[in-house]
């Protein structure tokens, strides 16, 4: 072999393991390992008995001093209370449909005096006080669905923020109008005091079934609504007179896939064609925000095996973008698993493991060092 042709095939094999041993199919996505912006400081392993057990994951609030995570079970229509150390310490609330029982509970919100577990199934809000005693039940207006992801539900001064649409869910693939508003503040019965935010661009301009909403409020009184079909994030000032938007955060990530076609409920009708469709596009699941103007938005891929397989957590890959509201600077980020929840000092919750008696919730602290590799 001539000399020139054996250094090309040299350089060329160097240059293949160099590719392999670096991730060379996106070397723009950056793992958790590799980064010093978002470091794992802590976890929690849950412990489970038989009486004592968590079915499904289906939300997770998060409250210090001392600490308990807040876990909504789906599966077994409860709220586990877990401390530090792992253990269920109680459980709040029984699977049915009347008062203080739980239907597909999906969502939790705890305050100084009140947890309200949302029902899935029924668009309803069951409260009970801090201690688990069940204290009442709420419904929404008539003609009004609740339409969010995971903690997309906030307190503000005398009610809380909700991912509201006017659209019957039965029929919520319809094309959506500039009008049509996303976000609503409720009192404390959960009356609607005002209704704002529009949908993106995409779902005006097509009909899309998947039209949930992330959410998440500021202590600089900031809301960042995020929608499940497109990586931007909508940015509102909630004052004490009125709301205005700010302006919308264009994002984008490399294995953030948008819709190539439209999904309309004629299609969410057929599961087979509606997981089809859903295994080809992306599905945020979190937004949340942090100090100092940084915020983390969170999404997932999935295979058609995912839908077929009632959410199989092995059958999806987690991302995330990472940024700062007035920067551009921008990291593109692959998560260990699901974000679950963030707390009051900057730390985020993410599912390491979701394996049934070998639960593992790791807390990572977040921040934007200087040294930190950026994707703009």
């Amino acid at each position: 072999m001539p000399p020139k042709t054996l250094n090309i095939c040299l350089f060329t094999s160097i240059l293949f393991l160099l590719l392999s041993a670096c991730g060379a199919s996106d070397p723009d996505v950056v793992p958790l390992n590799k980064t010093s912006a978002i470091q794992l400081i802590d976890s929690v392993e849950i412990h489970e008995t038989d009486d004592r057990f968590i079915g499904r994951v289906a939300g997770v609030d998060v409250k210090l001093n001392p600490f308990r995570l807040y876990i909504t079970d789906g599966e077994m229509g409860r709220v586990a209370v877990v401390s530090r150390d792992g253990e269920i310490k109680k459980l709040i609330g029984r699977p049915g449909k009347g008062p203080g029982e739980l239907q597909s509970p999906s969502d939790v919100l705890v305050g100084e005096d009140y947890t309200i577990v949302r029902q899935g199934q029924r668009a309803g809000f069951e409260v009970f006080d801090r201690s688990g005693a069940y204290k009442e039940t709420y419904h929404l207006p008539a003609g009004n669905w609740f339409e969010g992801m995971y903690s997309s539900m906030h307190a503000i001064d005398n009610g809380y923020l909700l991912p509201l649409t006017s659209v019957d869910p039965r029929e919520h693939g319809v094309q959506a109008s500039a009008e049509q508003a996303t976000i609503a503040a409720v009192n404390r019965n959960f009356q609607i005091v005002e209704t704002f935010g529009t949908f993106p661009t995409l779902y005006q301009e097509g009909e899309y079934a998947a039209r949930q909403r992330t959410a998440d409020v500021a202590g600089d009184s900031t809301l960042a609504v995020g929608y499940r079909l497109v990586p931007d994030i909508q940015l509102y000032d909630i004052g004490p007179k009125e709301v205005k938007q700010r302006k919308t955060l264009s994002l984008s990530h490399p294995k953030f896939q948008v819709p190539k076609e439209e999904i309309p409920m004629e299609i969410a009708r057929e599961e087979d064609e509606l997981y089809e469709r859903l295994a080809e596009v992306s599905g945020v699941e979190y937004t949340a925000l942090f100090e100092e103007g940084i915020f983390v938005h969170a999404f997932a891929n999935q295979t058609k095996a995912f839908y077929e397989s009632k959410f199989d957590e092995e059958e999806q890959t987690h991302y995330a973008i990472l940024g700062k509201v007035d920067a551009n600077t921008r990291l593109h980020l692959k998560l260990p698993g699901g974000v679950l929840a963030h707390d009051e000092n900057d730390r985020l919750y993410v599912e390491l493991n979701p394996t049934p008696d070998n639960r593992k919730i790791g807390i990572y602290e977040v921040k934007w060092p200087s040294s930190a590799r950026t994707n703009d």
